[in-house]
């Protein structure tokens, strides 16, 4: 769904709670609070048994499909492409933070992939708590590519 635009108090926007929880924080570049994460997330990872590792991974892997069900693909103009994008979750797996942590050189595309993610706004998480708090930790990131535009 479309997301309002914010009530305006000044220059400054007004969130009230339950606008908070639902909006995103985007900057650009792997910043601090992202490296952090990882750092803990690999340190969750390393503890999971191979079957956990698994089931995060097919979980991961339905949850990128999920995303990219809202992708709205710009059109190919022959020339080839390569972004990353990586979120953060919340406890309850809403995307609560986002980073173009590689620009893919089309700003359409990025774009396109930005707006999927606002789109998607919470991922599902798994019932194991383990394999729940290696998935909400970590920086979860999307790579995409000219073979991700329509022709």
């Amino acid at each position: 769904r479309e997301q309002q635009p914010l009530p305006q108090f000044g220059s400054m926007i007004m969130l009230d709670d339950r606008e908070l929880k639902r909006s995103l924080v985007y900057m650009e570049g792997y910043g601090n609070r992202f490296k952090q994460r990882e750092l803990d997330g690999q340190k969750i990872k390393k503890s999971l048994s191979k079957y956990e590792k698994q089931k995060l991974n097919q979980h991961l892997v339905g949850q990128a499909e999920y995303i990219f069900s809202f992708f709205n693909a710009p059109k190919k103009d022959g020339k080839e492409y390569y972004g990353e994008i990586s979120i953060l979750l919340n406890a309850n797996g809403d995307i609560s933070h986002v980073t173009m942590k590689t620009p893919s050189g089309n700003q359409q595309l990025d774009a396109a992939v930005y707006k999927t993610i606002l789109m998607a706004q919470r991922l599902s998480l798994p019932s194991e708590p383990l394999i729940r708090k290696a998935m909400v930790t970590s920086p979860l990131t999307l790579n995409y590519s000219q073979d991700d535009m329509s022709d």
